[in-house]
């Protein structure tokens, strides 16, 4: 048996609580509702994996506990940890334990942010053991170090600290509130990807498979016509652009046709135009394309520009015979680095 609590007992797998409830899951593995770590499912291949090595078993005991309750707090939902396998919404294992902050001054950050959603500005709150989960660190020198840090920047106030033990009253100052509102805003900025693109129900297995693919790269879809507003719709498409870290922009089209004596379909001629704003603005711009357009229908003057050429397999997103989604995943990641989400 190795460290991690069996899968038929009644602890959380990831902090170990004996609070936490656990279920049969429709998928190879189980679900697990934790006061702490929120709700999430593991795969039997993952838990085989982790508890089958003893460096991936205390890693995962290690880091897993932080990054669960840090997503608790940031309200991003069940979570599901997997092996390799992203053909379904899984975190892979190796990504999840990747998002660890291991720079001092991320984990500061990080830890801000914690506190940030945990608690209201100018009250002041007890915090005990368990209250190390919001810092990072397992051990009381090593989470007082965050401790320190935050007070040092004028974040927060510590009083009546017990000595020798993690136990403390702690306040969010007003200084450390405004720090963390635009720490967040910061890194919301940092998250949104404007998908420019061809709505139609050709395209809604490509969008879908698209949103999974940037989600997988820790960033997060931003579509225009899922976006609710009371502008002219070009000065939202325009602030969304703005608003991103990236562009994809997908060229894919069909053949032209005329209804009610206006020309449907043909080139998108949207989408070149949000491509080459993206670009002014000096953003990295993804180009995709379905096969067929690609091969009929690119402008000249993208077609010199490396483009990711996609196909339906059925209900399955293709990219030259690989899975579309972790295709996509990867190039982002290569191109612009891991989203923070």
């Amino acid at each position: 048996m190795g460290l991690l609590a069996d899968q038929n007992s009644e602890k959380c797998l990831i902090c170990q609580a004996d609070e936490s409830k656990v279920y049969n899951s429709d998928l190879d593995g189980k679900r697990y509702s934790c006061e702490y770590c929120g709700d999430y499912a593991i795969s039997g291949s993952a838990f085989a994996v982790i508890d089958g090595n003893r460096n991936i078993a205390e890693e995962f005991l290690k880091k897993a506990p932080f990054l669960a309750a840090e997503r608790k707090l940031q309200g991003k939902g069940p979570f599901m940890i997997n092996a390799g396998e992203h053909s379904r919404p899984w975190v892979d294992e190796r990504d999840f334990l990747n998002d660890f902050p291991e720079d001092f001054e991320e984990k500061v950050q990080r830890s801000l942010l914690n506190i940030f959603k945990s608690f209201k500005p100018l009250q002041s709150y007890e915090c005990v053991e368990d209250d190390k989960r919001l810092f990072f660190e397992n051990e009381d020198e090593d989470a007082m170090a965050v401790v320190s840090a935050l007070e040092s920047l004028g974040h927060i106030k510590v009083s009546g600290r017990i000595l020798n033990g993690f136990c403390f009253d702690l306040t969010l100052t007003f200084d450390g509130w405004k720090a963390a509102r635009e720490l967040n805003a910061q890194i919301e900025r940092r998250t949104k990807v404007f998908v420019a693109m061809w709505f139609d129900k050709e395209t809604e297995a490509y969008r879908e498979a698209t949103r999974k693919a940037i989600e997988a790269a820790g960033y997060k879809a931003s579509i225009v016509n899922e976006v609710k507003h009371n502008e002219f719709i070009m000065n939202k498409v325009l602030n969304l652009i703005k608003e991103s870290r990236f562009v994809i922009a997908d060229f894919s089209c069909t053949d032209e046709k005329i209804e009610g004596g206006k020309v449907k379909n043909g080139v998108r001629g949207g989408v070149y135009y949000e491509a080459g704003y993206a670009k002014g603005l000096g953003l990295e711009v993804i180009h995709t394309c379905n096969k067929d357009a690609f091969e009929k229908r690119l402008h000249f003057d993208v077609q010199q520009k490396n483009t990711i050429v996609w196909e339906k397999d059925g209900d399955i997103i293709k990219t030259w015979g690989q899975d579309y989604i972790e295709y996509l995943k990867e190039h982002i990641i290569a191109t612009v680095g891991r989203g923070p989400r």
